[in-house]
């Protein structure tokens, strides 16, 4: 119970602090970090009383696999995005030679 109520404890500081302290990263971003090792703490104090060690590693692996697939897969979509604008304005930037062009 100790050790819930610790985690518990550090949960309510490290949340406030990853979204104060670090404002140059996007919020999504901070908190899947700040959450997902949150979480795969989370996961191993339940499990410890219950499981082997290395059962609760491989879940703290688990989680913190989880967490980073869930972070890799925000910057895809903001990589998606950037080139698709990028893609929009040389589209845009050759349709505006070519109606240059077309009119001489």
């Amino acid at each position: 119970m100790i050790r819930i109520l610790i985690f518990v404890i550090l949960a309510a500081v490290v949340l406030p602090l990853t979204y104060l302290l670090f404002k140059q990263v996007p919020l999504a971003k901070r908190m899947t970090i700040a959450g997902g090792g949150i979480a795969a703490a989370g996961i191993a104090i339940l499990m410890q009383g219950a499981y082997a060690w290395y059962i609760v590693a491989l879940a703290l692996l688990g989680v913190s696999f989880l967490a980073a697939f869930v972070y890799m897969k925000l910057v895809e979509k903001e990589q998606r995005e950037k080139l698709r604008l990028v893609e929009e304005r040389r589209e845009l930037k050759q349709t505006k030679n070519e109606n240059i062009f077309s009119d001489n």
